[in-house]
């Protein structure tokens, strides 16, 4: 669940800085730290989650005391400690919550994840305005809100190169009645009605027998007035 929320939520660079009373003011009074929402309203394949962020030299002393408060509601044996790297792990499931904070660093650069999953409650995803080609392979969307706004992420690959998956997406923007701003890179812009998309396009990042591309897929659509 961990790599799936960071991908989402750094890659596609819809994070919406913000400060947050997320963190309970238990575990932050007295301590050196910032904290900051990095989502708005968003949902993974329907499921919605937030994550929650704090940076300082005290993280390490915000993870102690997150991590007695979950052991005292869920139980010693019901909160799962763990390590990735140069990140300090420990997580739960509880009140239909699966919860992960992670942390790392030491002094003024420390930093502290706080990832929350509810599970009891599932979104609808919505309809991609842009139909997606039925020959590539795609990931569960994720949607949301952001800055009084919804959004799509599409996530897939399609055959072929980049170039050849490039001119295919042209065709079918204009053939749905998108119109097609000038492309920058790999990077493909379009309006309709108010909607907007873009498409990142990319050599496929893991070996293929044939030409791949990856592709990632973002629509953006303003809130009616």
């Amino acid at each position: 669940m961990l790599r799936t929320l960071q991908a989402s939520a750094w890659a596609l660079l819809l994070i919406v800085p913000g400060r947050s009373v997320a963190f309970d003011s238990r575990w932050t009074s007295g301590l050196s730290v910032t904290t900051e929402r990095l989502t708005g309203e968003t949902a993974v394949n329907g499921t919605r989650f937030r994550i929650d962020r704090a940076t300082g030299r005290d993280v390490r002393l915000l993870a102690e005391r997150i991590l007695d408060d979950w052991q005292r509601e869920s139980g010693v044996d019901h909160v799962m400690p763990s390590s990735a790297g140069e990140w300090r792990l420990f997580s739960r499931i509880h009140r239909g919550e699966s919860e992960v904070v992670q942390w790392r660093g030491v002094g003024s650069v420390g930093e502290l994840l706080w990832s929350s999953m509810d599970l009891l409650h599932l979104d609808r995803p919505p309809q991609n305005d842009l139909p997606l080609p039925t020959d590539c392979t795609w990931s569960p969307p994720v949607h949301g809100s952001v800055q009084k706004g919804a959004f799509i992420q599409s996530t897939g690959s399609c055959p072929g190169d980049v170039p050849k998956v490039a001119a295919r997406f042209r065709r079918l923007l204009r053939s749905s009645g998108w119109t097609t701003r000038e492309a920058t890179g790999p990077v493909l812009r379009a309006e309709r009605s108010g909607h907007r998309v873009q498409i990142m396009l990319m050599k496929a990042s893991l070996p293929t027998a044939s030409p791949t591309a990856d592709v990632v897929i973002l629509e953006l659509r303003a809130s009616a007035p």
